[in-house]
């Protein structure tokens, strides 16, 4: 019973890997079952046992790099013991080795992180997996006396949110039709980190310069 069980796990993922794949070069949309079938070697019976559609597989890609990415995060911010401002680089910076998605799929990526027809799968469970580390990482820097006592958790976990949905809107992430991220990102992740964490003016310009 548990080989059969692993098994099912090895082959679940190995479809999971070949779509991967075949959507990075070919984008979601132009990307047919047949595709992925053929790629991965597998009989149709096979893919539909574990994946009612393609938009389920594509779903359950974004869930399992949201999960290693953030587990990866809540464990590095775990494993710090007094956390000090400069920490904050490391763990957004200190990514996992999942596979990265091209950007033939963002566009793909974002309507799932909007709700796509209504279909909230992927969006809900982001949310509920972020709120423990942010909750987490409020708590480490209250401990080391980072954050205003006049902030409640409540306040910051709405401002949090408030950031990560700007990054869920694609039409506010592009300037003459060419994506700006790259461009802000340091800019927006200086306001993120100081807008909630009151550090020495000249430490803030030291980690200021590593942003650049």
């Amino acid at each position: 019973m548990a080989s059969r069980t692993a098994n099912k796990i090895v082959r679940r993922q190995h479809i999971l890997t070949t779509a991967l794949k075949i959507f990075n070069t070919q984008g979601f949309q132009n990307t047919k079952i047949t595709d992925i079938i053929v790629a991965a070697n597998i009989s149709t019976a096979s893919f539909y046992k574990y994946f009612s559609n393609k938009r389920k597989l594509f779903q359950a890609i974004l869930i399992l790099n949201i999960e290693a990415e953030i587990d990866h995060a809540t464990e590095h911010l775990n494993s710090i013991t007094a956390i000090q401002p400069q920490d904050l680089l490391t763990i957004f910076a200190n990514r996992t080795n999942t596979d990265s998605f091209s950007e033939l799929l963002y566009p793909d990526i974002v309507k799932e992180f909007t709700g796509y027809e209504h279909d909230h799968t992927v969006a809900d469970f982001y949310h509920a997996k972020t709120e423990h580390f942010w909750r987490l990482l409020i708590r480490k820097l209250r401990q080391g006396h980072f954050i205003r006592p006049s902030l409640s958790d409540e306040a910051l976990l709405i401002y949090f949110d408030v950031w990560i949905s700007y990054f869920m809107d694609g039409n506010k992430l592009n300037k003459s039709g060419q994506p700006i991220i790259v461009e802000l990102l340091p800019q927006i992740t200086e306001l993120f980190l100081f807008g909630m964490v009151n550090v020495d003016p000249e430490l803030q310009n030291v980690i200021i310069e590593r942003l650049k």
